[in-house]
């Protein structure tokens, strides 16, 4: 293991002892309290930002992250929501708070909102040898570990009150090893010497990147972390005797130039005058506070913002409601029943009210009910109330079912895990606490999280298959569990077929007791009575049931449990009116999302059926073509995008579905995107790998080869990934064939818990891990999971390296040499070679998965979002194969060949080299060398070139409804000539060209029709292949590889066809709907010509003409690159050409739906009809016009505006 540049660690804590008077802190008046001092968040300024140094905080969470009065003097707190939000220190170097084989100390305070999890995290770096400070193990007290175990837990802290802590860690051991202090008295202590370790993760606030699900619930404030021991005095002056004493009060103190209370700092933020004493009596945005007020209370002095109503909710048991506010609320008005009234007339009896959040108890709600709560007087913390317009909000009680849900009995305070203690209680099984429906056979739909211990729980009721066969039953389980099933729909006929004692386990194959030992004969409409008892003592809980038919090869890890669609409850139970969200991706609220534009929504109907009529997705106000499946009660709408959103852009994603009444409604949400530089497009198929967070590319001549222009990966010491946002080029290589290959370069990682890849596959178990390799982990073994983990005969095998031969010790891992590493799987066997050298082979008999999402490089994937256990030092020419390698093409690379260079038998599918990042594309460059363009919004004019066309054949030219505006509409019997212009500048004689638009069959009638060419042999041409049912492409060389999609299926598909004279990734390549296709590597020759271009047919082999619609075709005397097709493909809802800034719009451009437009030398004129509404990029987000007006007149300014309408 490489030892910590301990010079390193001394600079830069000198660097920001220096830095602090930059930061408005004084260095000249530091006490020794702030000696040591390396991190330091007060929440003051209402963010997340060190005040000491480069330690920054990001929010995470599907609400944003309130602040409030802290504790007494100290400015501002953080509320945590104990759901999903915490602050992760995404500002430094991880492993800097480590302090990897040293001493530190954490201070800082607290309150608790509710200890509603086992274990709540309030401040952590991980497990084992890291250290974390949480509420432990269900008890009240609260524990710290640094280094070494923890000790127990001291005297309740829950208690609704301000508390103080310090946790220490002392290396030297002088007075104990650790130590925790609460309210400035030792609460608990370790003696022993501890030994802290780094583990690249990044430290969160309200949870723990070891330990996930922990979410604290409370406020926090004014949090330090020192590299040394505090000492009893300085942890006696920071409690103060319960007044407290804010870090920041042993600085100087905050400069205020006109010294009329308010800091420069939050003048200057909110455009005050720091030289005018008067603007601290302003009530600058008319809310009845003045700025004084304004700052004592931390609000933002300029927000004008009215709270709004997002949701109201029944529950189940029809006696409450639950209203989510869209902001803090002030509680004076917000707690009184008198300012809520229900009708239909329902009594309120008890208003509880927790930040963002009003839940009403009421008299019991009548079943299937609307209702509608009037607010009277609620106001925001800042003072202002709900609109007028917004105070009637409506909500519908619980609605009754008995098909697509199974019956949960909840069962309290029963100690212990064995299921014979639920059993032996006097109220089991008739007298439970609690009874609901759940979804699926899963206890996670009722209990969402680990918030519950000490109880026991049945789910019950009946699944029926609708294939008859033999199945065999799955069951996992936190503790221990029993099933039992019927030979028929009587309980009293249930057998006892699984059990589970301890904990934990993943779905396992038949065998093991908590899998049905023998199949079960089931016939398909039949019921069965089935029954899932299990008891929770502390810590995770769950009870889930899965099947599989036999013939199934699913293996048993892979399952999930049994969906609604198969199961019925013997009772009416109640269920919300309104279904419920399975899934929402991205998250709303979510942070460091991927840049491609995929959204998946998963919704279990309620009172409304949704259907594909009545539900919609929009991506940042534009309608996007969605998928829509369902299974049962359960809908699925997916959008699949192709263009890349940039680096830490925010999108809102809209959603259409019908209310519990049948009406038409929407909800939306924004999620931002990770900060990432690229792409890095892939030498096989364009696919583009992103370098997130600080990830860049190495310096030139440092890759594998140290060949001028040859640049690596850059993964630096920690916390930086690449993503590979779409890695569905897996799938089409793993349904034919369970063989892959991934080989790769590595220099410099050492020895450290960490992934050198790993492919994300939602069935695989193991977060996702479909394709995975630690290259070390941590005890120097080399790890390779396929189809989920960790299981050695069908998932993972491994070794340790030290078995090498030629290894010798850590200084192998050391970052002066490059070792090479290829991963195979054929069938079940799975070979590890290092350096060429064969170092394991194994057999895993689980098949690889065909449902691959993305690739991470350098850390962990799936749920960890490329967070987790990340590399150190570069990687290099990343390839994937779609068989697995054998020896001697392993030698080729490890040789040097690029992987591009072995034979077309090793089914290349990517290759990274690593060695530039590709510009990103703008809709401005799409005007670059286009030379030609038709609309055809009415005629056959090109308003670019002058290439204007002629209608030739028996019928006339037909004008339908188009991709953008109208489109041509021919029928076999017609087609257009290019007669204007000269036909040889669209020939491109020796040189490169691109040719796109968009197209839908009509029919596929003849063999190779075309859809748009210029000839045979060194021309080029569009056109269906042979017979089949898709498209190719042909240009100055021969077509290319037959790999293209189906596309005579009725719908609007782009393309973009391409020939590259200079061969510098390929010769001639198709892209379908944003993706590459029919490759040809040849270097292409166009020849010269004199045939005009014809749009419908070939002019050199006729009778091909095109049945169907043709729009938006541009030619190019350029290649366009992948990111450009993105745009024009914009995620199949198209960017018209005429819509790119500098293009002309003369032959009737344009760019939507209903628009028309026209243009002169100083302005655009619009003709439209709906709304129109403008943006500053074409991807939005788009706003109304004000006062516009068909036609509407548009003068040229400095800046490119893009429209549309909206009907």
């Amino acid at each position: 293991m490489m030892k910590p540049n301990k010079t390193f660690r001394v600079f830069r804590l000198a660097a920001l002892l220096t830095a602090l008077p930059l930061l408005g802190l004084s260095s000249q008046a530091q006490s020794p309290v702030t000696q040591g001092l390396i991190a330091y968040w007060n929440f003051d300024k209402n963010d997340f930002k060190d005040s000491v140094g480069e330690f920054h905080g990001t929010e995470n969470g599907s609400d944003a992250i309130a602040f409030t009065a802290g504790k007494g003097g100290f400015g501002q707190s953080m509320i945590l929501d104990g759901v999903d939000q915490m602050v992760e220190i995404t500002g430094g170097e991880p492993d800097d708070l480590a302090f990897a084989g040293g001493s530190m100390s954490v201070a800082g305070w607290f309150k608790v909102g509710a200890f509603d999890k086992s274990w709540q995290a309030l401040i952590a770096k991980g497990e084992g040898s890291n250290w974390r400070i949480h509420r432990r193990g269900g008890e009240s007290g609260f524990a710290h570990a640094g280094g070494i175990g923890e000790g127990p837990a001291g005297a309740a802290v829950d208690d609704g009150e301000w508390h103080h802590f310090a946790a220490i860690s002392d290396v030297d051991a002088v007075n104990f090893g650790t130590a925790l202090y609460v309210d400035g008295v030792q609460y608990t202590k370790f003696d022993a010497a501890p030994n802290l370790a780094a583990n690249g993760k990044r430290v969160m606030i309200g949870e723990n990147p070891d330990a996930r699900n922990r979410y604290w619930n409370g406020e926090v404030d004014d949090i330090g972390l020192w590299n040394r021991v505090l000492q009893e005095d300085e942890i006696a002056q920071l409690f103060a005797n319960g007044n407290g004493k804010a870090i920041s009060a042993f600085f100087a103190p905050e400069v205020d130039t006109d010294k009329d209370g308010l800091p420069d700092w939050w003048e200057t933020k909110y455009g005050l005058n720091i030289n005018d004493a008067a603007d601290a009596k302003a009530d600058n945005n008319g809310n009845g506070y003045d700025n004084t007020k304004e700052f004592a209370l931390g609000l933002d002095p300029t927000d004008t913002t009215r709270p709004a109503v997002l949701s109201a909710a029944s529950n189940a048991g029809f006696d409450m409601v639950t209203l989510t506010f869209s902001k803090p609320l002030d509680g004076t008005g917000a707690a009184l029943a008198s300012n809520y009234s229900i009708s239909p007339a329902l009594a309120i009896t008890a208003v509880t009210y927790k930040n963002k959040v009003v839940t009403l108890t009421t008299a019991k709600q009548k079943v299937d009910t609307a209702y509608t709560v009037t607010l009277k007087g609620i106001k925001d913390v800042s003072n202002f109330e709900v609109a007028a317009a917004e105070r009637d909000v409506p909500f519908y009680s619980y609605i009754m079912l008995r098909e697509g849900v199974l019956k949960f009995s909840y069962f309290s305070d029963i100690p212990g895990t064995p299921v014979d203690n639920l059993w032996a209680d006097p109220k089991f099984p008739d007298s439970p606490d609690m009874v609901q429906a759940v979804f699926s056979f899963n206890s996670r739909d009722a209990f969402p999280d680990d918030s519950h211990n000490n109880y026991g729980a049945t789910i019950e009721g009946f699944v029926t298959p609708t294939e008859s066969g033999q199945y065999h039953f799955f069951l996992r389980s936190d503790d221990a569990s029993e099933l039992y099933i019927s030979t028929d729909d009587n309980p009293a006929n249930a057998q006892y077929t699984a059990w589970q004692t301890g904990c934990c386990n993943a779905f396992s194959e038949p065998g093991a007791d908590f899998t049905t030992f023998d199949p079960i004969s089931l016939t398909a409409g039949k019921k069965y009575f089935i029954r899932l008892i299990y008891k929770e003592g502390g810590g995770g809980d769950y009870g889930q049931v899965a099947w599989r038919k036999e013939g199934d090869a699913t293996p048993a890890a892979s399952l999930t449990p049994i969906p609604g669609l198969y199961l019925s409850a013997a009772e009416d139970l109640p269920g919300p009116a309104e279904g419920g969200f399975v899934t929402q991706s991205p998250a709303p609220n979510g942070k460091n999302i991927s840049p491609l534009a995929n959204v998946t929504v998963v919704h279990r109907d309620g009172k409304s059926a949704w259907t594909a009529e009545n539900t919609s997705l929009m991506v940042d106000g534009a309608a996007v073509a969605s998928s829509f499946s369902k299974e049962g009660n359960v809908a699925t709408l997916s959008y699949k995008g192709s263009a890349l959103f940039t680096s830490e852009s925010e999108h809102t994603i809209t959603l259409g579905y019908p209310d519990p009444a049948g009406k038409a409604a929407t909800t939306a949400w924004t999620y931002t995107v990770a900060k990432f530089q690229g792409p890095v497009l892939d030498k096989v198929g364009g696919v583009a790998a992103l370098l997130n967070g600080k990830g860049d590319l190495s310096d030139d001549a440092t890759g594998k080869s140290s060949q001028a222009g040859d640049r690596a990966f850059n993964l630096g010491t920690g916390g930086v990934s690449g993503l590979i946002p779409d890695a569905s080029f897996l799938n089409a290589a793993t349904s034919q064939a369970d063989a892959l290959t991934f080989s790769i370069w590595t220099k410099g990682n050492g020895i450290r818990n960490s992934s050198i890849f790993w492919a994300d596959s939602p069935s695989s178990s193991g977060n996702q891990r479909g394709f995975q390799a630690h290259t070390p982990w941590g005890n120097n073994n080399i790890y390779f999971d396929t189809a989920g983990c960790c299981d050695g005969v069908t998932q993972r095998i491994s070794a340790g390296i030290d078995t090498l031969t030629g290894y010798t010790d850590e200084t192998w891992w050391d970052d002066t040499t490059w070792h090479h590493f290829a991963f195979t799987k054929d069938g079940a066997t799975k070979k590890i070679w290092i350096d060429g050298k064969l170092f394991l082979e194994g057999e895993n008999t689980s098949p690889l998965p065909s449902d691959f999402t993305q690739i991470w490089l350098g850390a962990e994937g799936g749920g960890s979002v490329g967070r987790n256990n990340n590399m150190n030092g570069l990687l290099d020419d990343y390839a994937v194969f779609g068989t697995a390698l054998g020896e001697s093409d392993i030698a080729k690379l490890v040789a040097g060949d690029a992987p591009t260079a072995l034979a077309a038998s090793t089914k290349i599918l990517a290759y990274w080299n690593f060695d530039e990042i590709t510009a990103s594309a703008s809709p401005a460059t799409l005007a670059n060398g286009l030379t030609a363009y038709w609309s055809f919004d009415g005629n056959l004019n090109d308003p670019v070139g002058k290439f204007n066309g002629t209608a030739r054949g028996t019928a006339p030219i037909a004008y339908g409804a188009g991709k953008a505006g109208q489109g041509l509409v021919l029928d076999g019997s017609n087609f257009v000539e290019i007669t204007g212009g000269d036909p040889n500048k669209l020939q491109f004689p020796a040189g490169s060209m691109s040719v796109g638009g968009w197209f839908k069959v009509g029919a596929f009638d003849k063999d190779w029709q075309s859809l748009i060419s210029k000839g045979e042999g060194s021309n080029y041409r569009v056109a269906r292949r042979g017979n089949s049912n898709a498209i190719a492409y042909a240009g100055g060389v021969g077509e290319g590889a037959d790999d293209a999609p189906n596309v005579n299926d009725g719908n609007w598909h782009h393309f973009v066809a391409v020939s590259d004279a200079t061969g510098a990734e390929f010769g001639t390549a198709l892209y379908i709907d944003g993706k590459r296709y029919g490759v040809n590597a040849t270097k292409p020759v166009l020849a010269a010509g004199t045939k005009n271009l014809f749009i419908g047919e070939n002019p050199e082999a006729l009778n091909r003409r095109w049945v169907g619609s043709i729009d938006d075709i541009g030619i190019w005397n350029r290649v366009l690159s992948a990111g450009e097709v993105g745009l024009l493909y914009n995620g199949g809802a198209g960017l018209a050409i005429s819509a790119v800034p500098g293009v002309p719009a003369g032959g009737g451009g344009s760019t939507g739906g209903g628009i028309g437009v026209s243009r002169t030398a100083t302005s655009l004129t619009i003709t439209y009809q709906g709304t129109l509404q403008s943006s500053d990029s074409i991807l939005g987000p788009f706003t109304d016009v004000p006062g516009a007006a068909s036609p509407a007149t548009v003068p040229f300014s400095g800046s490119g505006k893009f429209y549309r309408t909206r009907q």
